[in-house]
């Protein structure tokens, strides 16, 4: 319902409690300009929803979203508040006076208000024995028995107030008249006082954006209260909890559609009903205690959908075992059913939701039985006016910091969620590091409570190695406890197995809801041979979002033959941060942090398809160059096999910004370029010509590669800049490309959103973009198209000379190749010392930020004359930021990470060139393992080595396809094109 249809005078959409009364002052907000009544302490969600008010934004095909989790994770309730872009309405409280708008994806209006003041001063860095992450059950629990033992203890939760969902804290809009009203209520306030009591330090409306392993522990990267900060931690533990498992049907992305924990953090935690005809469908007895609330404060539930026959005979035997352990939570469901009887709330067993309909809202739900079979029978159905549906269907492990720190994770439990491997004290694979509570798999409240005690004392632990009798008194009881929980969680789980199995999506029905993918573009790229998450994440954006990937992953995981569990890789930051809370100036470097990547171990899969046995020509690497060189050599007639250890394009190919670069970046000019800069400036004819071939080649294979080719503008800080600029400028006209100089006047005109205080700029009309994440797949499918066949997870073992021609051996069995070109990136000196060669590639590990969908603000690729920056804006909005800030490498894997310090500097660099990017906010970043030769490419048969050719280069999105035109000609002839021949082994000799 809009604002335009809600009449002036409805009645808010308040629950009334004899236990709980009103404490915050009545005030006045404005939606879109009408005045509606909110409560001060209450969130902005929970005044609209009270006013009838459901959809908060509005998508990038204009489709309205309204609240869906309730806790921050999903950010579909994003409204612009006072000029500020994409608040959470679930997170953000109500002010008197704020003026709140629906969010619009990529509106036109410029967003010039930062959303945190400038970062000033040094930046805090505090030290702590243990650090607790996550303050529910579990992690009050930590926390509670890590200080109590003798630790310094720091407890972090992103929300107002600490419990969690389960331990929700009334509100401060609210307060209970003589105590809490239930048991819950009780125990977070006993919970939260042991915490405090032991010496822990809480802190509230704490974001953990970023989690690295030291050698003495952890590093945390924190925003609190609008300030970024970081915490070092011996140890830490992870209790971030679980967020509801997502149950996608027609509709389901209706305004009104939301999660159960949704509903009851409405009906708890603020004293307001989801709506005026409320549905709640789903699976467990959260749903049942969910609409007992709704009811107990006078809200009308018109009926609970539970996917479980709870009344059938096989029912009774678990449900005395679930009394036996845990008499008084089974009492407590029984008062459920009992209340929602009395109010003639209807509960449907046997069933699952099926359907959504309306326009603009939710307006009716179609609900249908299991048969004896299992399947649903749609001819049964039942329709429900509704204006509101709560989904319940079970929970997903939180556990976005472990992955981030690589930790080993496991399948299976209860609900047959991946989660973090841990023993019975919450160790996992990563030293120092513990997971407790539903984060670590989902075993309920009470077993989260012990789990944390038990990673609380193993932490501590750590930190100090004599245990006391009371530590040991602890343990004991809190694994007795343990057990008991579980075995509780058992017989309960045993009682609510669902009737039969969910149907999975079809059709239009919506995967992801941050970027609108559809089940059925999905299923069409599996159809036409795609097999993994990545490449499907590549070609239709699905994870992407704001949510990163939480609720379509382990969906389109499911489409998937033979790909398990698997997630998206976690990416800093773990949420959406404001951009500016990092934006520190850092010293900038010459050159770049050269590595030596390690060679990941790889192998022998017999599971897998064997390779091809003999070819003409083996390409290492499916990258860029490597698909591009397949796709021309297969269209000369060759037999051509690319070998690649992951999946096509999931390297530096696919890690690159998408930048078709024509003039030099500014630190390849001059002084601070390798070798004086003369490498690069060679290539400069090569990348001009690269750069129109990439639009040949997309009318050619008749694909959107979503190029835009609106020139690039080097901007000039100073007039010393300028200058430089000029000097570069002269030897670019030199070689051929078409630069020249303008003043802050034309720069204005061309870019007005750049700060007012450059002076100029070095305009070069040819640079562009091209989208990389697309890009090369339609290389990769042309290429086989010609006949080359493309072999991913086919990581090579080992590389030895056979005759003329190359043995490998690889994860997929051995291949015999008359000729062999190396097109690893970063990985070629490794692969080169396989075949005894030195190879004077190195690597560089360089990383990027992606912001949320910004209304346009740059046309142009923009570059820094004297700064390390290149920023564009994607076509959904993007800002995509750069410009060859160092990443680190991972010790272990060898793979390229993300280094925070980098981060805060490119974030700076660009905030202080573009100020409307402080209005913004990370959703996302990402490294890769760049290449560093001398600052030109290296591409050329190898000197003593028949029929073994080497390409590497950095710049290599922009040369990569016509580099592998020319490779090809080169590898099927023998001679080597006029283009390529100052790129060649003889400069090195």
């Amino acid at each position: 319902m809009s604002e335009r249809e809600v009449p002036e005078g409805v009645q808010p959409r308040r629950l009334v409690d004899p236990g709980v009364e009103t404490a915050g002052a009545t005030v006045t907000i404005y939606w879109h300009d009408r005045p509606i009544q909110a409560v001060e302490g209450e969130s902005i969600a929970a005044a609209l929803t009270a006013n009838a008010i459901n959809d908060l934004r509005l998508s990038r095909d204009d489709r309205p979203h309204g609240q869906f989790c309730g806790m921050g994770v999903c950010h579909e309730c994003l409204i612009d508040v006072d000029g500020r872009l994409a608040e959470r309405a679930c997170m953000t409280l109500v002010r008197a006076g704020m003026r709140v708008i629906r969010n619009v994806h990529a509106a036109a209006a410029v967003p010039v208000q930062a959303l945190v003041p400038p970062v000033s001063g040094k930046q805090e860095i505090t030290e702590v024995d243990c650090a607790v992450v996550g303050a529910g059950p579990a992690g009050l629990a930590a926390a509670t028995a890590a200080a109590h033992a003798g630790a310094s203890v720091v407890l972090l939760d992103e929300r107002t107030s600490p419990g969690g969902q389960y331990l929700k804290a009334l509100a401060g809009s609210h307060r209970f008249v003589k105590g809490p009203v239930d048991r819950q209520f009780s125990e977070r306030e006993k919970a939260l006082s042991a915490a405090l009591d032991a010496g822990a330090t809480l802190r509230n409306n704490a974001l953990v954006w970023i989690v690295r392993k030291r050698e003495d522990g952890f590093e945390l990267g924190i925003f609190a209260d609008g300030v970024e900060s970081r915490l070092r931690s011996r140890t830490l533990v992870l209790a971030q909890g679980a967020y509801e498992k997502p149950h996608p049907v027609p509709g389901w992305t209706l305004p009104g559609v939301m999660t159960t924990g949704a509903a009851q953090t409405l009906a708890r935690s603020y004293r307001v009903a989801s709506g005026e005809r409320i549905l709640i469908a789903g699976n467990g007895p959260l749903n049942l205690q969910v609409a007992s609330e709704i009811v107990r404060g006078g809200g009308h539930v018109v009926g609970v959908v539970e996917a479980a026959r709870l009344a059938h005979p096989a029912g009774v035997v678990p449900a005395l075992r679930a009394a036996m352990f845990a008499p008084r939570l089974m009492a407590a469901g029984l008062g459920y059913r009992a209340r929602l009887a009395s109010a003639g709330v209807r509960v449907i067993e046997g069933s699952a939701l099926i359907a959504i309909e309306g326009e603009k809202r939710a307006e009716a739900a179609l609900v249908a039985p299991f048969n004896q079979d299992g399947r649903i029978e749609r001819s049964r159905a039942i329709r429900f006016e509704v204006d509101t549906v709560c989904l319940g269907y079970g929970f997903l492990p939180n556990a976005d910091l472990a992955r981030m720190l690589a930790v080993r994770m496991t399948e299976g439990g209860e609900q047959n969620c991946p989660r973090p491997d841990v023993d019975e004290h919450g160790r996992t694979s990563v030293a120092g590091l513990f997971c407790a509570g539903d984060g670590a798999g989902i075993e309920g409240a009470v077993a989260a409570r012990h789990r944390g005690t038990l990673a609380g004392l193993s932490a501590a632990s750590l930190i100090r190695s004599n245990r006391t009798s009371t530590d040991a008194a602890q343990y004991r009881n809190a694994a007795k406890g343990l057990r008991r929980a579980r075995a509780f969680q058992h017989a309960l789980w045993t009682l609510f197995q669902p009737a039969g199995a969910i149907e999975p999506p079809s059709g239009e029905t919506v995967i992801c809801r941050c970027e609108e993918v559809t089940v059925g573009r999905v299923a069409e790229l599996i159809n036409s041979g795609m097999r993994d998450l990545g490449s499907i994440k590549h070609m239709t954006r699905l994870g992407m979002g704001r949510c990163q990937g939480r609720y379509c992953s382990a969906l389109a995981c499911s489409m998937l033959e033979n790909a398990g569990h698997r997630v998206f890789m976690t990416q800093a930051p773990a949420k959406p941060l404001p951009i500016a809370a990092i934006a520190r100036e850092k010293a900038e470097w010459k050159g770049h942090r050269e590595v030596t990547p390690v060679m990941p171990d790889v192998s022998r899969d017999d599971d897998q398809p064997r390779i091809p046995q003999t070819t003409d020509l083996v390409i290492v690497g499916g990258g860029i160059i490597g698909t591009s060189t397949a796709l021309a050599a297969a269209e000369a007639g060759m037999d051509v096999v690319v070998l690649e250890r992951r999946e096509i394009n999931s390297e530096a190919s696919g890690g690159n910004a998408g930048s078709l670069h024509v003039q030099l970046l500014s630190y390849d000019f001059g002084e601070r370029a390798q070798a004086g800069g003369g490498p690069a400036l060679g290539t400069l004819p090569l990348q001009q010509a690269a750069a129109l071939y990439w639009r040949e080649l997309e009318t050619r294979l008749q694909g959107d590669f979503e190029i835009a080719i609106k020139g690039g503008l080097m901007v000039a800080e100073s007039e010393a800049d300028l200058r430089f600029l000029a000097i570069k400028a002269d030897a670019e006209r030199r070689r051929g490309i078409d630069v020249h100089i303008i003043d802050s006047t034309e720069l204005r005109k061309l870019a007005p959103n750049v700060a007012p205080s450059f002076v100029g700029a070095a305009f070069c009309p040819e640079e562009g973009k091209v989208n990389p994440l697309i890009a090369t797949h339609y290389l990769a499918d042309a290429a086989r198209r010609a006949g080359a066949r493309i072999e991913e997870g086919a990581g090579v073992i080992t590389l030895e000379r056979n005759g003329e021609g190359y043995r490998l051996n690889t994860a997929r069995g051995a291949i015999d190749a008359a000729r062999l070109l190396l097109a690893c990136g970063g990985w070629t000196a490794p692969m080169g010392r396989m075949l005894g060669l030195e190879l004077p590639v190195s690597g560089a590990p360089l990383q990027m930020i992606v912001t949320e969908p910004a209304p346009p603000l740059i046309d142009q690729l923009l570059a820094h004359a004297r700064r390390r920056l290149t920023l564009k804006q994607a076509t959904n909005g993007n800002l995509i930021i750069g410009g060859g800030w160092s990443a680190m490498t991972d010790s272990i894997s060898g793979r390229a990470i993300v280094d925070p310090d980098s981060m805060e500097g490119n974030a700076w660099v660009a905030c202080r060139t573009l100020p409307a990017v402080a209005g913004l906010r990370i959703i996302r970043s990402w490294a890769a393992m760049n290449v560093n030769v001398d600052g030109a490419p290296l591409v050329g048969a190898v000197p003593g080595h028949p029929n073994l050719w080497v390409a590497a280069t950095a710049n290599g999105y922009t040369l990569g396809p016509l580099i592998g035109r020319e490779l090809g000609l080169m590898i099927r002839t023998g001679r080597t094109p006029a283009r390529l021949s100052p790129f060649g082994f003889e400069r090195f000799r």
